[in-house]
This record gives structure tokens, C-alpha cells and sequence, in this order.
């Protein structure tokens, strides 16, 4: 190789002697503070600056800077940005220096990596980087051309934080709320995400990451955007076909000018139906939402009555003779039209609504009766509204709480009191184990995904009580515990969407029987209660089973979160 070629940094660290003890590593000495020159580097913190300025003032820096020589006679900063920073105010003329070789015979990319990996990892080692400054780092690899798999690598991160990062770098306003926060970055990504043009939204997430909310609010908002986007959808379609979509409920007070279809009726007499909606024009429309049981390939609906619900628990029986299986079917969420006629005279139609004058209409006190219907109409939807909006935060909690559990199963070391919780479910309940999500859930809590996962959390187990640790052996039998509670909690479907979360309703109807038994709403609160132990910070909806809120207060304190 001749003066003139540069190594790549493979080649150089194949080349670089293996280093012995006894070796010198590196040469301290003294260094002018002027002749230390900042590189590029992370910005500095002021606030830190300032209170370091009297400490190396009074006793000069304990720890020495990491510099490279320039070929000006001056050296690079690598690491000590602020106690470099830090001496300048405090005018301290020499520093401590630790002399690290120049990497003169690598290539310009190769040097530049190596500055990056000295800067991330150093300032890593000494303290925690901000989001801002791993965010920099990230980008500026990135820019260097390796990929995301390569950085992480090379940082000793996971992937998905260099995606977080690259976010973070990509947005003045994440960058401007990394500095103005206490937000780590994987959630400054995700308010990047969820609130880029939403200023509530980030306002909401980051009051919830002050009270440990974060994960819960942000699968909220999630769940709520997708709603949001369901109604639009419908909403879309009948705007396609002419008609104005009212997006607030019509108070009885409008009923004179925009009349439900309950109120009209034909030139006859007859009741009016959605077959006399024939010009968009004379007609506004509200949409309803409903959890509805439907056919999960026709699509048509069904009643729950034909149903035969045992199969859910145990999917290989056969349903009751002139039942369905319970894999048959799918709740879904409707959007059901409510006709508003905002044009009698246009429709054709009367209306009973102030005495009208149907031929087989009686007259009746139109203020009083109007109101009378409104609130029961109103009692109705928000009873629908209830269970609605308790299944969307209790599935957004589920995908939380079982996130948080896998990531903390994947070690070989147990949680406190997850032997004696294991015990409880297995002497309390003979068939909770046996249950079809049971091992579904175990296993995917373990991280055993793809085609039979009960099979694979077979194999694992055998694994372990082979070759395996008794500490892995206590994490496998607490996630097949936690998976069967869970099962109770929220069977695992093939369709997330499908989902039921049962375990909010368990204070409705504290005295029945099957999933909401007396000994299964003892497990699950002795289950949430031994996650909170670990540090897990439950969502309101999951207080309920706790007994510490009921669904009501629940969905109060997480709609409060939305202000």
C-alpha cells in the first residue's frame, strides 16, 4: 500500500494491534483551552455550561477531554464538549487532554464514522445523550450512507430507536420539543407522529408522559384516529350521493325545521321509511355508531341468539345444532344513516311534530313529546356509546399492557411474585390453563409468533426443562399464568378488531357467572396488581377490575385527557 491510500475502517481495525496489559493507551498531558477546538460535535446544553463553569474553575477537569491532533498544531474536540465550554467561561487557560491518534489513514467516510462512534458512545458512557443529540448523531450516519440496520449495529441500539431518531431529526418541532421537554425520543416520535399538525394532541401526550400515561394515551389517540377515519369514510359516501352530514346530534328544538323520520308521514298516513329518501336535496343525514354482529364472510347481520358462544372459548367443539360457530361471526363497528327532512313540502311528507295533519295522527303536546323521545333516544346512544368507547380504551390498554409484559418476559430472570401468582391461577381455576387463547397468548407473550405458536411454546418448554435455567423455567410458566388471564381479559382473535375486552365489564356484573366469575375478576386484579409491582402504570379503564374506578369514571378521566 503506498502513503497516498486510505483504509477503510474494516481495515484499519483488522490492521490495529491487539492491545496487552501493560500498554499505554493513551497520552495525557496539558493543553492550552485555546488550542482545543470544538468539531462538529452535539450542541451543548448552556444550563449545564453554567453550573459546571465554577467546578472547573476552582479544581480544572477532573476527567480529561478526548482530542485528535490537527495538522494546524491545534487539536479536535472528541469528547468534552462542555467542559471545554465550561473552561472558557470560567477562563482556565490549560485542561487536562487524553491524546487520541488522528486517523490520518482512513478515508474521509471512514474518519467521519469513527468521530461519530467516539462522540455517540463516549457521551453515552458519561451521560445519557438527549434526544436531540442522538437524534444528530443518527442523522448525520445516516447521511454517511449506512442504513438502519448499520447504525444500529454500530451504536449498540435497536433499530426502531435510529427510526425513531431519523423522525426526530427530520422535524424542527420534534427537534424544538426535544429540547424544550423531559420526552425521551422513542416518544417524541411518537408525538411526531400523532401530533405533527395537531397542537392538542401534543399538548395531550406530553401532560400524559408527566403521569406516566404516555403508551396509553398515545394508543388512544391511535384508537380515536382510526374511528375518526371510519366515520369520514362513511361519511364520504353519503356526502358522494348529495347529502349534507351532520357531524353534531339535531336537538329536539330543530325538529320544526329538520325532522326525524320517526315524526313524518305520508300523504296516506302512512309512516315515512328510507325508501320515501329519494332527493338528497330535502334531507340531512347523522350517522350513528354501533357495534354490530355480522356474518364474517357475507357480511349480513346476525343475531346474537344464533350464536353458539361456547365455541369462543373452545374453538374445536361443534356449535349446538342450528347454531353458529362463534368463528363465523365478527362484531364490527357501523355507521347507521338517521334521516333528518329538512323539506316536507320537496319530500312529499307532514309532520307530526307540532300537531301536523296526518289523517291517522291524533294531536299530541309536540314540546312535550318530542322531548320525552329525544332523551330516551339520547339515553339509548349513550348506553351504546358507553360500552363503545370502554371497548376502545380497554383494546388500546390491551395492546399496551401486553407490549410492556413481552418486552419484559424476553429475559431469563422472573418477576417478584411470579411464582406465587403461577400458583394462584393453577389451583384456582381447572380449565382457565386449557382455554384456547391461553397458550396463544403465553406464546406470543414469549415472543413466539408465526404459524402453531402453541406448538412452538411446547417446544420452548420442553427446551427449558431440558437445558433450560429454573429462572427461565418460572418466566415460562408466568407467561402461560398471564396468557390465560388475559385470555379471560381479552381472547386473542385472528382479527385484532374482533377482539372483546371483557374485563372492564366485570363490575357490571359482579354476580354472573363464566368470564366475569367472581374467582376470574380475582385473578385479574391480582394479575394487573402484580404487573403495577413491576413498574407497569395502568391505563384508567384497567383501575376498573382494580375496583379503584368504575367504567363511567374511566372513560371521564381518559376523555379528560383529551383537553
Amino acid at each position: 500500500m503506498t502513503t497516498t491510500e486510505k483504509t477503510s475502517e474494516a481495515q484499519a481495525q483488522a490492521a490495529a494491534p491487539v492491545p496487552q496489559a501493560g500498554d499505554v493507551a493513551a497520552q495525557v498531558v496539558w493543553l492550552k483551552t485555546e488550542d482545543l477546538v470544538i468539531a462538529k460535535n452535539r450542541k451543548t446544553d448552556a444550563e449545564k455550561v453554567r453550573t459546571l463553569a465554577p467546578s472547573i474553575k476552582q479544581h480544572g477537569n477532573f476527567v480529561a477531554v478526548q482530542v485528535i491532533p490537527r495538522s494546524d498544531g491545534r487539536y479536535d474536540v472528541r469528547d468534552g464538549a462542555h467542559r471545554v465550554q465550561a473552561a472558557r467561561k470560567a477562563k482556565v487557560q490549560l485542561m487536562k487532554a487524553e491524546i487520541v491518534s488522528a486517523e490520518t489513514d482512513l478515508d474521509e467516510k471512514a474518519a467521519e464514522l469513527a468521530r461519530l462512534d467516539r462522540q455517540f458512545n463516549t457521551g453515552k458512557h458519561v451521560n445519557p445523550l438527549s434526544a436531540a443529540a442522538e437524534a444528530q448523531f443518527t442523522a448525520e450516519a445516516l447521511d454517511l450512507g449506512l442504513d438502519v440496520e448499520e447504525v444500529a449495529k454500530r451504536f449498540a441500539v435497536a433499530p426502531e430507536r435510529v427510526r425513531a431518531a431519523r423522525t426526530v431529526a427530520r422535524s424542527t418541532a420534534a427537534q424544538t420539543l426535544a429540547e424544550a421537554t423531559d420526552l425521551d425520543l422513542m416518544q417524541i416520535a411518537v408525538v411526531e407522529e400523532l401530533g405533527s399538525d395537531d397542537p392538542a394532541t401534543v399538548e395531550r401526550l406530553v401532560n400524559a408522559a408527566e403521569s406516566g400515561q404516555f403508551e396509553h394515551v398515545a394508543a388512544q389517540v391511535r384508537s380515536e384516529r382510526e374511528a375518526q377515519a371510519a366515520w369520514a369514510r362513511a361519511a364520504a359516501e353519503y356526502r358522494d350521493r348529495g347529502f349534507t352530514v351532520r357531524e353534531q346530534w339535531v336537538p329536539y328544538q330543530e325538529y320544526s325545521t329538520c325532522t326525524p323520520m320517526r315524526y313524518l308521514r305520508t300523504a296516506d298516513g302512512a309512516q315515512a321509511t328510507e325508501e320515501h329518501v329519494s332527493d338528497p336535496a330535502h334531507w340531512v343525514v347523522q350517522l350513528d355508531d354501533d357495534e354490530e354482529l355480522r356474518h364474517a364472510e357475507t357480511g349480513e347481520p346476525v343475531e346474537e341468539t344464533a350464536v353458539d358462544w361456547d365455541t369462543d372459548e373452545d374453538p374445536e367443539r361443534e356449535p349446538a345444532e342450528g347454531l353458529m360457530h362463534a368463528s363465523q361471526v365478527r362484531w364490527v363497528t357501523t355507521w347507521k344513516p338517521l334521516y333528518y327532512c329538512t323539506d316536507l313540502a320537496g319530500a312529499g311528507l307532514t309532520s307530526l311534530f307540532g300537531g301536523g295533519n296526518a289523517a291517522s295522527a291524533g294531536p299530541v303536546d309536540a314540546e312535550a313529546a318530542a322531548k320525552a323521545e329525544a332523551e330516551r333516544k339520547q339515553a339509548e346512544r349513550a348506553a351504546r356509546r358507553r360500552v363503545i368507547a370502554a371497548n376502545r380504551l380497554a383494546r388500546a390498554a390491551t395492546i399496551v399492557r401486553r407490549d410492556w409484559l413481552r418486552e419484559r418476559l424476553s429475559g431469563a430472570k422472573p418477576f417478584k411474585g411470579a411464582a406465587k401468582f403461577t400458583a394462584q391461577v393453577l389451583t384456582a381455576d381447572a380449565t382457565i390453563i386449557s382455554e384456547h387463547s391461553a397458550r396463544d397468548l403465553a406464546a406470543d407473550l414469549l415472543g413466539l409468533t408465526g404459524i402453531d405458536p402453541a406448538g412452538k411454546l411446547a417446544s420452548t418448554g420442553a427446551e427449558v426443562a431440558e437445558k433450560g435455567s429454573d429462572n427461565r423455567a418460572q418466566v415460562i410458566a408466568f407467561a402461560l399464568a398471564a396468557g390465560a388471564v388475559e385470555g379471560r381479559m381479552q381472547a386473542k382473535k385472528a382479527r385484532p378488531e374482533d377482539e372483546a375486552p371483557n374485563y372492564w365489564r366485570m363490575a357490571d356484573q359482579a354476580g354472573s357467572s363464566g368470564h366475569y366469575s367472581t374467582r376470574t375478576q380475582s385473578l385479574v386484579a391480582t394479575y394487573l396488581q402484580v404487573l403495577r409491582e413491576q413498574g407497569y402504570v395502568a391505563a384508567p379503564i384497567e383501575r376498573v377490575p382494580l375496583g379503584e374506578l368504575s367504567a363511567d369514571e374511566a372513560i371521564r378521566e381518559s376523555e379528560g385527557s383529551e383537553q
